[in-house]
């Protein structure tokens, strides 16, 4: 049996040229890792997130850990207007993760819609209404 992670990144907003840090594309993605590694993908994960975030190293829970999200948009800002330290680590941090998806036999799955600057964008295909009742 495999489980499956899916989250979004970006959102249907229509693209506006004046504000350079709204996303371009709309992306739903996840992965699927094998029931046996899902112990040691979470704690390999939970490793990463605390070496990037120092003060999670001296968590006392666990679930201090888990609950502190890393938000893509932060790492991504990191990316654009970061000075080279916060570019470099942005850079690592996404290296590291991606060797753990490797390393733990997980299938990456994603679908990516482009956004045009200045048209509206349809989220009927990306949200579909659940069935109405009979």
């Amino acid at each position: 049996m495999h489980l499956c992670y899916i989250d979004e990144a970006g959102n249907g907003q229509t693209l506006d040229p004046v504000r350079p840090d709204a996303p371009p594309v709309l992306v739903v993605g996840g992965f699927t890792v094998p029931r046996a590694q899902v112990k040691t993908l979470t704690w390999a994960f939970l490793d990463v997130k605390k070496h990037y975030r120092p003060q999670l190293r001296n968590a006392e829970q666990p679930s201090e850990v888990i609950q502190h999200e890393i938000k893509g948009a932060d790492v991504r800002k990191n990316l654009r207007a970061g000075n080279h330290n916060w570019r470099r680590a942005a850079m690592e941090l996404v290296s590291s993760l991606l060797d753990i998806l490797e390393s733990h036999d997980t299938r990456l799955l994603a679908r990516v819609w482009v956004k045009e600057e200045g048209l509206a964008f349809d989220e009927s295909g990306v949200y579909p209404a659940p069935p109405s009742p009979r």
